[in-house]
């Protein structure tokens, strides 16, 4: 009885911690980021950071810490993100066009 028991947690074992071959794969091969859109989306990613700034003390600092510097709150406004930086630019961008309609 003991030896169809531990026959029984081999194979449920092995079910468990070897894959598959039905079992769905989420490696994803490494692509190189070569398209316009990716490159800019890279290089505004990599000026939003602060490299400086040791990511395990401030890992806030480390991640955002470049786009604060290059974007101080207005004095008019209590904050300022990243949503209000692209929402003064759309507007910026709307204004500039009714301005060639007229």
């Amino acid at each position: 009885m003991a030896i169809v028991f531990l026959a029984a947690l081999c194979i449920v074992a092995s079910r468990i911690t070897l894959p598959s071959e039905s079992a769905p794969s989420y490696r994803q091969e490494s692509e190189e980021c070569t398209s316009p859109e990716c490159q800019e989306a890279a290089r505004a990613l990599l000026e939003s950071m602060d490299t400086t700034a040791d990511p395990c003390q401030n890992f806030y600092r480390y991640a955002c810490g470049g786009w604060i510097d290059r974007h101080p709150i207005p004095p008019e406004k209590g904050r300022y993100s990243a949503f209000d930086a692209l929402d003064d630019q759309v507007s910026e961008n709307v204004a500039g066009i009714l301005k060639k309609c007229h």
